[in-house]
């Protein structure tokens, strides 16, 4: 193609779409750092599910979403590109584990096995990308 990547309006799309990723975490920072509190429903959305000093949960959700499609839009390298991903996904599942962020133990459990499947599956993927870096076909049973 013809198109040229990165710009003007694509940088500018990009930093909006990390300013909606940021906004939950300003808005409870900025509940904390001022004397009035926000609705009661407003707070019940952004807190309702977590536990207490857990409600920045969302946006590490958010931001771990946001790691993932950087990852895939930025690194062309296919290997590369799938050995973050399986650290993100791994670091995101070890901090899931400690932190456990939700009221719900099976919220909590049930997430616990998403971010576990996922890790699988960038593991799987690294083996894979593996093939396609070497331009190999692997053959045989585990094929």
């Amino acid at each position: 193609g013809d198109v040229t990547c990165y710009q003007p309006w694509q940088v500018f799309l990009f930093f909006v779409v990390i300013a909606l990723y940021a906004f939950p975490f300003a808005l409870l920072w900025w509940q904390r750092s001022n004397s009035r509190k926000l609705p009661r429903r407003v707070r019940i959305a952004l807190q309702g599910k977590y536990r207490d000093g857990c409600a920045y949960w969302e946006t590490a959700l958010l931001l771990r979403r946001l790691l993932v499609v950087s990852v895939f839009v930025f690194e062309v390298n296919v290997f590369t590109r799938m050995m973050v991903l399986t650290v993100i996904s791994v670091a995101y599942l070890l901090i899931h584990t400690i932190v456990k962020p939700y009221v719900c133990r099976l919220t909590n459990t049930f997430e616990g096995l998403m971010h576990f499947e996922l890790t699988l599956i960038a593991v799987i993927n690294v083996r894979n990308a593996g093939f396609v870096e070497d331009a190999t076909i692997p053959e045989g049973p585990s094929a």
